[in-house]
C-alpha cells in the first residue's frame, strides 16, 4: 500500500488496529475473516519473505510476522511497515487463489515527458488473460524482473510481451491418464495505458479469439452435445434486493455448428418475488412461469464448430429475511460438471454473522462492501449457494440464483 507521507503514521496506525482485530481461524467458523494458507509450502515461502525484509533493518513489523502454532496452515495476520521501492518484497512477487487471477500484467509506470521524475520508462503495460473456459489455476504467482533498478531500463526496450517476465501458475489433485491431456492457453500482448498511474486495460478478446486455438487442436473424440464449461457469477446483496450479474460459457466440442435452447431459472418465494426483466446480453426478456417456486426466461443460442459461446446475464430480485439462495443445483441438467465456477458474493461489510454455503477462498474489504470469493471446480452442485446473516435493521436480504439449463 502506497500512503503520501503527511498522512503515513496515522494511516498506518489505523491499518494496524484493524488487522489486529482480524479473527484467524476454519473457513467455516461463525465470525472468522481469514483462514489458512493453502499449504505448508505457501506458509514456508511467505516466511521467507517476511524474514527478508525484517533483516533489511528498515522493515519494521508492525503487526504479525510469524507462523501461527497449532494444526492448520496459519500465518498471523500482518503488517510490514517502511519498505523501500528496491526491496524484495515490494518487487518481487504477487501471488493469487484459483478464482482471484483472470487477466493481470506487469506495469511499466512513468514517463519523463509526462511529468515522472523517473527517466527512460515507458509507461508501457503488457496482459495475460487466461482462456475464460478452462479450468483456473489453484495458484497464481507473477514475478518481474523488469527495471528493479535504474540499471535494469533499457531505452530501446520497453515493457511489451517481450520482456523477462514470469507467470507461475500450478493446479493441484489433477492426475492424468495414460493418453489423457490437460490444456492451459492463454492470451499475451499490450494492455491499453492513458495516464501514468491509471489501470491498464485488457483489450476486448471475444468468443472468436479463444475459439480459434480450439479449431487447430489435434483431431479427438467430440461430443455431440454442448458444454457448460464455466460460469462466472457475481451476487451483490444489499437491504432489499440482491443484483445478479453473470457470464456463462457453452462449449461446442464437435465438429458441426449446433442450435440450442436456454432455458434460464429462478428461485421465488413470498420472500423473494420474481425479478420484472431478466436481461441477457443486453436484451430485456420478460420473465415466464415455470415449476413450482421457479419462474425462468428462454432464449437460444448459437454455437459454432470447435468454439466457445459466452452469454451475460443481469437482473435484479427484491429479498427480505437474513439469507440470500442463488440456485445452482438446476447445473445438473447437463451432462458433465462445470469444469470451473467462480461466485463473487457482495455484502454490507458491517453485517455480523455472515456464512456461505459454499466455502470462501479468500475474503476481503473494499470501502463499505465485504467480498467473499468460492472457486469450485469441477463443479456439480448439491445444495444451493446460500449466503446467511444477523444484523440490524427491519429488511435483509434474499436472494435468488441459477445456472442455465440446456
Amino acid at each position: 500500500v502506497y500512503v503520501e507521507r503527511p498522512v503515513y503514521e496515522r494511516f498506518l496506525s489505523l491499518l494496524s488496529e484493524k488487522v489486529q482485530s482480524i479473527r484467524v481461524g476454519a473457513p467455516f467458523q461463525e465470525g472468522v475473516e481469514m483462514g489458512p494458507l493453502v499449504s505448508q509450502e505457501h506458509r514456508e515461502r511467505v516466511r521467507g519473505f517476511v524474514e527478508r525484509a525484517l533483516a533489511t533493518g528498515h522493515v519494521e513489523a508492525v503487526v504479525g510476522g510469524r507462523p501461527m502454532e497449532g494444526p492448520g496452515y496459519f500465518y498471523e495476520p500482518t503488517v510490514l511497515a517502511h519498505a523501500r521501492q528496491e526491496d524484495e518484497i515490494v518487487r518481487k512477487e504477487r501471488s493469487f487463489v484459483a478464482g482471484a487471477f483472470l487477466a493481470g500484467g506487469l506495469y511499466d509506470l512513468g514517463n519523463s515527458e509526462l511529468g515522472q521524475e523517473d527517466t527512460g520508462f515507458s509507461n508501457q503495460a503488457n496482459f495475460f488473460a487466461l482462456d475464460p473456459a478452462l479450468p483456473l489455476p489453484d495458484l497464481t504467482a507473477i514475478a518481474n524482473r523488469f527495471a528493479h533498478t535504474s540499471a535494469d531500463v533499457h531505452p530501446d526496450r520497453p515493457l511489451d510481451n517481450k520482456t523477462m517476465t514470469a507467470l507461475n501458475m500450478g493446479w493441484r489433485n489433477r492426475v492424468l491418464a495414460p493418453g489423457q491431456s490437460f490444456h492451459v492457453a492463454m492470451a499475451l500482448g499490450l494492455a491499453r495505458t492513458e495516464t501514468p498511474g491509471s489501470l491498464p486495460q485488457v483489450p476486448p478478446l471475444g468468443d472468436e479469439a479463444w475459439s480459434r486455438w480450439r479449431r487447430h487442436q489435434p483431431a479427438h473424440t467430440a461430443e455431440d452435445e454442448p458444454r457448460f464449461s464455466a460460469e462466472r457469477v457475481v451476487l451483490d446483496v444489499e437491504e432489499d434486493k440482491m443484483t445478479v450479474d453473470a457470464d456463462y460459457v457453452i462449449e461446442n466440442t464437435s465438429h458441426e455448428p449446433i442450435q440450442m435452447g436456454i432455458v434460464y431459472p429462478i428461485l421465488v418465494a413470498e420472500e423473494r418475488p420474481a425479478p420484472k426483466v431478466v436481461v441477457v446480453d443486453g436484451r430485456s426478456l420478460a420473465v415466464e412461469e415455470d415449476s413450482p417456486g421457479r419462474v425462468r426466461v428462454a432464449f437460444p443460442l448459437s454455437l459454432r464448430e470447435r468454439a466457445i459461446k459466452t452469454f451475460h446475464i443481469r437482473y435484479q430480485q427484491p429479498v427480505l429475511g437474513h439469507q440470500a439462495v442463488y440456485l445452482v443445483t438446476s447445473a445438473l441438467t447437463w451432462r458433465h460438471p462445470i469444469d470451473r465456477a467462480v461466485f463473487e458474493v457482495r455484502y454490507p461489510s458491517r453485517w455480523q454473522g455472515v456464512t456461505l454455503s459454499y466455502p470462501a477462498l479468500d475474503r476481503r474489504t473494499v470501502g463499505d462492501r465485504a467480498i467473499l470469493l468460492a472457486t469450485l471446480q469441477p463443479f456439480q452442485p448439491h445444495r444451493e449457494m446460500i449466503l446467511r446473516w444477523k444484523t440490524r435493521g427491519r429488511r435483509h436480504h434474499q436472494p435468488h440464483g441459477p445456472g442455465p439449463s440446456p
